[in-house]
């Protein structure tokens, strides 16, 4: 029993360390009333069962802590005894310090505090009627009732009691108790609303182009809307926008490569290609998939020489870059053969190419056959996608 005490006694002293808020349900303020039923687990050691009784009390908050209360209460309580015809009961006058524990958002609207406390205990067991020095302590929750404070008030007590006289052979008894009422404020006048915190420093302030306004808000873009409300939240910088974010319609991107013609550096990239924030392309292993072939032949279909010319116009704006033009097959056919194909189609795009006038240097065509698939040559969909042409662009 012990043991079980010195429990108590920890999780009370945690408990009444943390931060709280009132009393009351929000908005009520100044003295109140509580009352209900409760049931008691009596200790082990009596001669008798559990006991049911009621409980009242009072209380009125500090008035320079408001999270703070004291309580008067008062309980009454009866216990069938196991032998001995007559019933035992209790009364107790206790004075409780009581603490809102300041925790919100909890289901039903629950306020949560904590109690401590010393008082009276009264015993009448066997008949013998004797008053004894004891404490209590527990935890409770208010939980919003009606429209004018009113409160259900649930509660879990531990109560113990310098008791000799009760059970022979015993110095103290420990009870628990489960309390179950109504709270009510004897003044239905609503405090005020409690102040604002003042407003913290913002890390980054951004002001609104229109109304002027400055909020604590991030704004990736520095387009002047807010990340939470920016649809277009890469927008190059000074480019114009409206107030989703993205680019009015005088701002355009024409070869579509998500930076404006008015920053693009390298205009005409090819469509599906990777670039940077100036438009340029970077290193990066491309698979073109609108070049193709006649049937087992290097000699390029006519829609393929439209792809290849903005290949080229790339090549020409970024005299940087360098190309290693790669040839694959599916698995029909001789390996051998395949491998020889892959060669010669590469090569085909390569003199395309430095007839669009690209130096050669600049590029080099290698076959693969069919050594390097992407998907199981076992469908026409598979072999498909391993009959291409892959650009593996480097930056010099």
């Amino acid at each position: 029993m012990g043991s079980t005490r010195a429990r108590l006694l920890g999780v009370a002293l945690l408990l009444f360390s943390t931060a709280a808020a009132a009393i009351h349900i929000d908005g009520y303020e100044g003295l109140y009333g509580f009352g209900g039923g409760l049931y008691e687990f009596g200790d082990s050691q009596r001669d008798s069962d559990d006991g049911v009784g009621l409980s009242l009390g009072v209380g009125m908050p500090f008035l320079d802590r408001r999270n703070e209360a004291l309580e008067l209460s008062f309980h009454g309580l009866e216990r069938d005894r196991s032998s001995g015809g007559s019933n035992d009961k209790q009364r107790a006058l206790f004075a409780n310090w009581v603490r809102d524990l300041g925790l919100t958002d909890l289901p039903l609207d629950a306020r949560p505090f904590v109690l401590v406390g010393a008082g009276a205990v009264q015993e009448d067991v066997g008949g013998d009627d004797h008053v004894h020095f004891g404490v209590d302590g527990g935890l409770g929750a208010l939980f919003p009732l009606l429209n004018w404070g009113w409160a259900v008030r649930a509660e879990a007590i531990a109560q113990a009691q310098l008791n000799d006289q009760s059970v022979p052979d015993e110095d103290y008894l420990l009870d628990f108790q489960l309390r179950l009422g109504v709270q009510i404020p004897f003044s239905h006048e609503a405090s005020g609303p409690p102040a604002a915190a003042p407003a913290a420093e913002c890390p980054t302030r951004v002001v609104d182009p229109v109304t002027g306004r400055a909020d604590c808000i991030s704004d990736s873009d520095h387009d002047g809307v807010a990340d939470g409300q920016d649809e277009c939240p890469s927008t190059p910088g000074g480019v114009a926008v409206d107030v989703r974010g993205c680019t009015t319609s005088g701002a355009v991107d024409s070869d579509g490569d998500g930076v404006l013609d008015a920053v693009d550096a390298c205009p005409g990239s090819p469509v599906g290609m990777v670039v940077d924030a100036t438009g340029c392309l970077v290193e990066q292993t491309v698979t073109l998939r609108s070049v193709n072939f006649e049937t087992s032949s290097a000699k390029l279909m006519s829609d393929s020489r439209t792809a290849l010319d903005e290949i080229a116009r790339t090549l020409k704006n970024q005299p940087n870059l360098k190309v290693e033009i790669v040839g694959h097959t599916d698995d029909v056919g001789n390996d051998g053969y395949n491998l020889l194909l892959s060669q010669q189609r590469a090569e085909s795009v390569r003199q395309f190419l430095i007839g669009k006038g690209i130096a050669p240097e600049r590029m080099v065509s290698i076959g693969m056959g069919e050594t390097q698939p992407v998907e199981g040559n076992d469908t026409p969909e598979g072999q498909v996608a391993n009959r291409r042409v892959e650009f593996k662009v480097s930056v010099q």
